[in-house]
């Protein structure tokens, strides 16, 4: 399928416009089942109400927590017309997300990055679903399932979250059984033929039990065009995903959830486009979202997991027990000289299975609350990276045809990694208007390996410029361990107003390369923990009876034994630099005036530099723009009729922000700002809803990635998706 071009996405918008006025009408016209509410309990609340997350493993106002923290509730996900992982974080301030493949989303918060390319480097990012922490980055990215909340949490988190989150945690929280029934569905079509259904049912099942079932299903076609008409477009999507839960206990003692998913998708991603260079002439049309190769690219994944949580109270104290298992496979291939050219081509298998414990107990009282906990997780890794040189390599670099020629290399690496972990939090009320704050982690990790380096058919030229070299079976171990924490206070300056200030310490555990390498030298395989120290004060506060609410925070961070990965022309290379240094400060704004209008706003700036690093001392650490921001307007308003509408826009501001240490001006993304719209209709009853949505509705085209491969004499970009229209269609049962 063709990308549309602009007279298409009118059509588009449109139809999709006329979709909306029809629907409304035509639902409108029967009196619908089910019961009725009047226009006041339809609009919008009059102020911005309380918000409770679980950022320290227990309920707490999101105003009374001591952490920077930005949440997204189930409502505005639907409101954003949000289906994906990758689309939440663009509204939080120095917060970004950026994916070429599903398998390596970066994440970038307060500098630090997320972003790996081997199976021996850990996320500096953590992500947890329900408690459950996800060891992989392979496995961060996929469709929300039906979500109650989502939680960043912004700068270390070494204390209760603990394993490598120097950077900060995305917790994601599902919406739980109910035993009353209900359930939903709605569907979405829109632009590259998108068809995404969703839904979920739950009911009581008696004897105090209740269960709930949720899907996805999503369907899209490529926005890169692949003019090769014998090969996929680009970019397309096809997942399919189910959760199941079963919960139950008694009111007061005893509650448990067992929670089992399911996904699988395959798609066709992992899109450049030629920048200039040797093969620009072979490929080059003059067009973004357009490229030709000769087919064979592929992503197929599983993820799969199941957890058992269970709560008891006995004697004052309250228990907790998470056990979980999962895991994610996957396989993908990238015609990586992205030409027509028999050249180059690149694969990678992945398998990872992860079994974790956490054990805690808790105990609050009106003046003293603690909690205290063991954490344990066995994970086991096996990587396969495939590099292919094709017929078509020895022309292209220079040295004339050889018929029949095709060398390859083949990397394996098997990696075990046990981590265990203690810790306690407390919180002390020293007056009505003081707390103290405090909390310790020690956390020991151990890392086995297996690595060997193959070449098949050797020729001798995948040796001779450097892209492999013959590597024997290495065996080889590490162990970390590292006390972390934090320390703080808070002081409430009035009722709706508190402060506080922090000292918190995060530790991630060294690692190994895995990736294909061109020294058969084990000591270039291994690299050394890191840990960021962060002094923070912040504040939060609620104004003009709950109608407005600014939180804001001001950080400096030292940054030790920084894991520096980079591409260096033919391989991603993992050092250790010796320092870097991160001040900034962010604000996040809330305001709903009236029952009919909600804004929001937020400011995020940073210095990220790196202090001490192989000559690239004062140099901006990469992904890490000193500007963020983003502003947003919802209006809500009942019709006369009791109908209820809603339109949105939000606009993010990204500034621009290199890619590589030495800050080569070639490998940057520029500033770019990016705005959405939306606009929904629901009927008296809140059981039907419709809503139309515009992704990147000015179809601005901004540079995503560049990298160059030396060998080939060419340099590459990536740039973000076009403009997406979608139309949502929902029914509550």
């Amino acid at each position: 399928m063709k990308r549309p071009k602009q007279t298409e996405i009118a059509r588009e918008i449109r139809l999709a416009l006329v979709s909306l006025v029809a629907g409304g009408v035509g639902i409108a016209l029967p009196q619908m089942a089910g019961a009725q509410q009047d226009a006041a309990s339809q609009a919008a609340p009059a102020s911005l109400g309380k918000i409770v997350v679980t950022a320290q493993k227990r309920p707490e106002p999101m105003q009374e927590v001591p952490v920077a923290i930005s949440v997204i509730s189930s409502q505005e996900i639907e409101n954003r017309g949000i289906a994906g992982f990758t689309e939440l974080l663009g509204q939080m301030p120095n917060t970004v997300i950026e994916q070429s493949v599903s398998s390596q989303p970066s994440i970038s918060i307060r500098g630090i990055s997320s972003s790996v390319n081997n199976i021996g480097m850990e996320s500096g990012v953590g992500v947890a679903i329900d408690d459950v922490f996800i060891g992989r980055p392979s496995a961060f990215s996929t469709q929300l399932i039906d979500i109650e909340r989502v939680e960043v949490l912004r700068g270390p988190q070494g204390t209760l979250f603990g394993k490598n989150t120097i950077g900060g945690l995305v917790n994601i929280v599902t919406s739980k059984p109910a035993e009353t029934f209900a359930g939903a569905v709605d569907y979405t079509t829109g632009t590259n033929n998108l068809r995404q259904v969703r839904g979920y049912v739950t009911s009581g099942i008696g004897g105090g039990m209740a269960a709930k079932v949720s899907f996805t299903s999503k369907d899209k076609d490529g926005w890169v065009e692949n003019r090769n008409t014998a090969a996929s477009n680009l970019m397309t999507e096809n997942f399919k995903g189910v959760r199941a839960q079963l919960t139950g206990g008694t009111a007061s003692t005893v509650s448990w959830l067992i929670s089992a998913d399911y996904s699988k998708d395959n798609a066709v991603e992992n899109y450049y486009d030629i920048r200039s260079g040797a093969l620009a002439a072979v490929d080059s049309n003059g067009e973004d979202r357009s490229i030709a190769t000769n087919g064979n690219d592929y992503l197929h994944r599983t993820m799969q997991g199941v957890s058992l949580k269970a709560d008891w109270r006995w004697s004052g104290l309250d228990f907790t027990s998470i056990t979980a298992q999962r895991g994610v496979d996957w396989e993908g291939n990238n015609d990586q000289d992205y030409t027509i050219l028999p050249i180059l081509q690149v694969g990678r298998k992945e398998k990872q299975t992860q079994v974790s414990q956490e054990f805690r107990m808790a105990n609050a009282t009106d003046r003293y609350n603690w909690l205290a906990g063991i954490y344990m997780f066995n994970q086991k890794q096996s990587g396969i990276d495939t590099l292919t040189l094709d017929e078509g390599l020895p022309d292209a670099i220079g040295i004339g045809s050889i018929p029949g020629y095709q060398e390859k290399s083949e990397t394996f690496a098997d990696l075990k990694t046990q981590s265990v972990a203690l810790f306690y939090s407390n919180k002390y009320k020293i007056s009505n208007a003081l707390d103290f704050n405090g909390g310790v982690r020690y956390t020991k990790e151990d890392k086995d390996i297996l690595y060997e380096q193959r070449l098949i058919n050797p020729y001798g030229l995948i040796d001779g410029i450097g892209l492999a070299a013959p590597v024997a079976p290495i065996s080889a171990t590490r162990s970390d361990s590292q006390w972390s924490g934090d320390l703080g206070f808070g002081y409430k300056l009035s009722k709706d107003i508190n402060s506080y200030a922090k000292v918190s310490k995060g530790f991630k555990a060294g690692g190994f390369t895995t990736t294909s390498a061109s020294s058969s030298n084990p000591g270039d395989l291994s690299f050394e923990p890191e840990s960021v120290t962060s002094y923070e004060l912040g504040i939060k506060s609620i104004f003009a009876s709950g109608k407005v609410r600014l939180n804001a925070a001001a950080f400096t961070m030292d940054y030790n034994n920084k894991q520096e990965q980079f591409f260096n022309g033919v391989h991603q290379i993992v050092s250790n630099a010796a320092k870097a240094k991160i001040d900034g400060f962010e604000v996040d704004f809330t305001a709903r005036p009236t029952r009919n209008w909600l804004f929001g706003a937020t400011f995020g700036y940073q210095e990220a530099k790196y202090a001490s690093y192989a000559g690239n001392d004062g140099n901006s650490l990469t992904d890490a723009p000193r500007v963020t921001g983003s502003v947003s307007v919802q209006y809500d308003n009942v019709m006369s009729n009791e109908w209820s509408w809603f339109a949105r826009a939000d606009a993010r501001y990204r500034d621009m922000s290199y890619q590589q240490p030495d800050n080569d001006p070639k490998f940057t993304q520029p500033a770019s700002t990016l705005v959405n719209l939306s606009a929904g209709l629901r009927d008296p009853s809140n059981r039907y809803s419709i809503i139309l949505w515009a992704k990147n509705a000015s179809n601005q085209t901004y540079r995503v990635s560049t990298y160059e491969i030396a060998a080939l004499g060419t340099s590459y970009q990536s740039v973000n998706p076009p403009r997406m229209i979608g139309l949502e269609l929902r029914a509550n049962l």
